[in-house]
């Protein structure tokens, strides 16, 4: 997600500034060598931006502009850590830079209004959540969403089996008579395993009232069943990845993850649309595209529910509703296409 105060201090910044606003976004990697093409998709994007420019504007209007925008790639620091994507706005002396955490389409765009729309995500509307690869004796954790896996240390949780047991003789049943010393050996071990999921279970249960982070469990069936048969929390996905994360490459990891967070999408939009139907009963909800643009110019927007994929001819009034209900504080709801709020392609809360 986006650091929407920096956008919001930059938007309300530029509205001092005359002339024009260029927006420019390109598709990103994260890692070497895949990034090394980045600045060139970028240097491509501004060279079609300037044939744009040159034969819709005169040069005064933009060659300031194009300079600072150029300046970028000289900055080794930005494309050594890009992500998914890059969008850069600019508008006469302030150009802005903000790393995306999911892909986009290369594009650029000049008007009176900055184009926004790439920056949010309907995705970006369920929050991260903890990927955990359990095993009998280890559990490895992740923060996760559709886009990447950032691995994370949980302090208060030990890592290992034997960080909790850790006076466990795991040769006693070497030394223990037989077959019968053998068991009982191994029904201890059993039991000290049992201990360690349920105290796996009780961290993870206070991480959760802490911090709010659905899990999904990961690992083999027969691990994953046996902690899903102990586990008494209500922060578990009903999704698992029913294998180690060790054997996925990160591409179907991110894939499955998407897979198992859809549902709670899907009940976020369930709430919003209940909102959205509330606020139409009571007369504050409005889904005409020119009335929403009337309403957002006069700082009347609370929140604005947008379609990924506006219709064809839409896209300048959306620019500009965008700009205006951003600066005026309003909160911009980003949702598929198939998701149509109150069955339109758009649709504003109404402040009063």
């Amino acid at each position: 997600m986006i650091d929407s105060n920096r956008l919001l201090d930059f938007l309300t910044a530029s509205q001092d500034e005359e002339g024009l606003r260029v927006s420019v976004y390109i598709p990103t990697h994260r890692i070497h060598p895949d990034n090394k093409a980045d600045h060139i998709l970028y240097k491509n994007q501004l060279q079609q931006l300037q044939a744009q420019l040159e034969k819709d504007h005169p040069p005064r209007e933009w060659e300031g502009q194009l300079k600072r925008m150029s300046a970028l790639l000289e900055d080794g620091d930005l494309w050594r850590h890009t992500a998914q994507g890059l969008g850069v706005l600019s508008a006469g002396d302030r150009t802005e830079s903000f790393i995306l955490e999911r892909t986009v389409e290369p594009l650029h765009a000049v008007g009176r209004h900055f184009h926004l729309l790439p920056l949010f995500h309907q995705d970006e509307q369920v929050r991260d959540a903890m990927l955990v690869d359990l095993s009998r004796d280890r559990y490895l954790a992740y923060r996760v969403n559709q886009y990447q896996t950032t691995p994370l240390r949980l302090e208060e949780i030990k890592d290992a089996f034997t960080d909790l047991f850790n006076d466990l003789d795991v040769d006693a049943d070497r030394d223990s008579g037989g077959y019968t010393g053998n068991h009982r050996a191994n029904v201890e071990r059993e039991k000290d395993h049992e201990k360690y999921l349920r105290y796996l279970d009780a961290g993870f249960s206070k991480l959760y009232r802490e911090q709010g982070l659905h899990i999904i469990l990961a690992g083999t069936r027969a691990t994953v069943a046996q902690f899903n048969k102990l586990a008494q929390g209500t922060q578990y996905l009903d999704g698992v990845i029913d294998q180690p994360l060790e054997t996925l490459s990160e591409k179907q990891i991110l894939a499955a993850v998407k897979d198992i967070l859809r549902p709670l999408y899907q009940d976020w939009l369930g709430i919003l649309n209940t909102e959205l139907s509330n606020a139409q009963n009571a007369g504050k909800a409005l889904t005409d595209l020119g009335e929403i643009r009337d309403a957002a110019k006069e700082g009347r927007v609370g929140k604005l529910v947008i379609g990924a994929q506006p219709p064809a001819g839409t896209m300048k009034t959306i620019d500009q509703v965008m700009d205006d209900a951003l600066q005026a504080g309003a909160q911009i709801v980003v949702v598929d296409q198939a998701d149509n709020p109150l069955g339109r392609d758009h649709a504003a809360i109404l402040r009063y």
